[in-house]
């Protein structure tokens, strides 16, 4: 397998471990690494165990590592905590006033709390950590002061400069210890944009033309609500923080109604309250892009960690049958480009586009290439002909799809009615106009199935590995050891026209995914009737771990 350097920050919550932790990542990404950061926290706002890791390589998209090369332990509990995660080469740094009780070949102690108290501030504590493994990771001490002080920005003048003495200190602390670290080659010379999986969805949305986002904060979804919220002004957009998930799918509804492009974004039981709203929108046949990061259920379940649980709830979203898309981005450019896509559909076929994420990638920090320029998606709206009669908006057509009118559109007038309706939206529950509907309404799933490209196939072999979303590049780097083809959907529903016929062209066909019930496996199974040979995966809260799944497959 793909050999990475792996670094970790452990500490308390409120110790600023995730901002040192990512100080450090854009360091490597700046100094010609390819890195990925992924941070892991309780649901606390303050205490308990936090860590950032760091994971960095000679190739793009580096998996988390299963082992840690370097170890930055803040407190006593993170000290503890990290033990069962470190091998015996692992290289340990912690204050000196720490107990060493379980046994570290090497370990470091210099007196970094010392350091941040001499400063002013024994809070710097987490800038102490950075000075000195800025001198052993071999990091310029000016590119990382810079980043460190981007991040402080808008802080007091006083605390800024507690934060440089610590710092400096640190690292003229550190160059009286010597660790032995052997880093990748950094030749990353194409991807120095960083960005989260959120990111790469506000920015797909901004550049779709978004004019509307509304959501309610829920991990973790909240970070796409915070970035919209930061950048409203800048591309003139409005976003709504509503009272509950309720309001903001039908804050939404009305939005696209009156000609908005709208989005919302939930998560785990925000979205359960979203179901007779996503309905509402596909009886109204309204444009709508839905974001659903996903998180450990059932109930309240794991708020802060991750999960690939909710593929089957999104796909079977709302009451009744309707048209729907569900997509699951790998990655911030996929990220980028799907939720562009997402828009375009939404606009084109009149129906909710659901966008999968989870916690994995939505939070996850990665290098990436620059993103193309897209075009804004454009409105679907026409112009009425003036009449005395109502816009006939739901009027049978022989793709499913008839244009919709604006509110204020002379001619334009017809009733948005959740009840069955005729085709300017009165009220009627005959039997023909409800097979009538039926028929145009599901042949658009038809429409859009023929237009949903086939899985990204990489390598050969007579065996494939079979991933989605998150998981791509985790099923990547098993695949890579295996010596075996590699399918990863990005597109989940509708699935393509002849992905049976891809399916039945390999012996033996292993899915893995973050849940216990393997629900893409079974989702293939009903729509191809195919077989998924070896089911793998599980629901911990954590991303998959290559390793493991390398055995379980060799032993399976």
């Amino acid at each position: 397998m793909l050999e990475v350097f792996a670094l970790k920050l452990a500490g308390p919550a409120g110790s600023g471990i995730l901002s040192a932790g990512e100080t450090l990542f854009r360091a490597f990404v700046r100094s010609g690494y390819y890195a990925q950061g992924y941070p892991e926290y309780p649901s606390l706002i303050k205490g308990g165990h936090n860590t950032y890791l760091i994971s960095i390589s000679e190739k793009p998209f580096p998996n988390n590592s299963g082992k840690v090369d370097l170890l930055l332990a803040l407190t006593q509990i993170a000290l503890d905590n990290e033990h069962k995660n470190i091998r015996e080469d692992t290289q340990v740094i912690a204050d000196v006033t720490l107990k060493a009780d379980h046994e570290y070949k090497k370990l470091y102690q210099p007196a970094l709390l010392d350091v941040a108290k001499n400063a002013g501030n024994p809070l710097t504590l987490n800038t102490a950590m950075i000075g000195f493994a800025t001198h052993q990771l071999s990091l310029a001490p000016d590119l990382v002061w810079g980043i460190l002080s981007e991040e402080l920005g808008g802080k007091s003048k006083t605390l800024l400069d507690q934060n440089k003495m610590t710092f400096e200190k640190a690292l003229d602390l550190s160059k009286h210890y010597s660790l032995e670290l052997t880093l990748p080659i950094p030749n990353n010379h194409d991807r120095q944009l960083v960005l989260t999986g959120s990111e790469g969805v506000g920015l797909g949305a901004i550049a779709a033309g978004i004019n509307l986002y509304a959501g309610y904060p829920m991990t973790p979804s909240s970070p796409l609500l915070h970035f919209m919220a930061a950048h409203q002004t800048e591309f003139n957009y409005l976003v709504r923080q509503t009272e509950d998930e309720i309001c903001a799918i039908n804050l939404v509804a009305g939005a696209s109604f009156a000609g908005a492009k709208a989005m919302t974004g939930t998560s785990g039981g925000g979205f359960a309250l979203m179901e007779e709203g996503i309905s509402l929108n596909a009886m109204l046949e309204t444009p709508v892009v839905i974001y659903l990061a996903m998180r450990p259920a059932p109930a309240t379940g794991l708020p802060t960690w991750t999960s690939q649980s909710d593929l089957m709830f999104a796909i079977n979203s709302g009451h009744g049958e309707f048209p729907k898309v569900v997509f699951a981005p790998a990655d911030p450019v996929e990220c980028y480009h799907l939720t562009h896509h997402a828009f375009y559909l939404s606009q084109t076929y009149h129906c909710p586009v659901i966008i999968l994420s989870d916690k994995y990638l939505a939070e996850n920090h990665y290098s990436v290439p620059n993103l193309p320029s897209l075009e804004p998606v454009p409105l679907s709206a026409v112009t009425p002909t003036p009449s005395d009669n109502m816009f006939a908006r739901y009027q049978f057509t022989p793709d499913g799809i008839h244009g919709r009118s604006l509110p204020g559109m002379p001619g334009g007038e017809y009733v948005a009615n959740s009840d069955e309706h005729d085709e300017t939206g009165l009220v009627n529950e005959s039997t023909e106009t409800r097979l009538s509907n039926n028929q145009r309404r599901l042949h658009r799933l038809a429409q859009i199935k023929r237009n949903i490209p086939l899985p990204e196939v990489i390598g050969e072999g007579t065996k494939a590995l079979i991933t989605w979303g998150s998981h791509k590049y985790i099923g990547q780097a098993v695949a890579d050891e295996l010596k075996m083809a590699h399918l990863h959907l990005s597109y989940l529903w509708p699935l393509p026209e002849g992905l049976d016929k891809l399916l039945s062209g390999y012996q033996q066909l292993i899915c893995i995914e973050n849940n216990e019930t393997h629900q893409l496996a079974r989702l293939l199974r009903q729509e191809t009737g195919i077989n998924i040979h070896l089911q793998l995966g599980d629901d911990s809260g954590r991303p998959l771990d290559p390793d493991k799944l390398i055995d379980q497959i060799k032993n399976g």
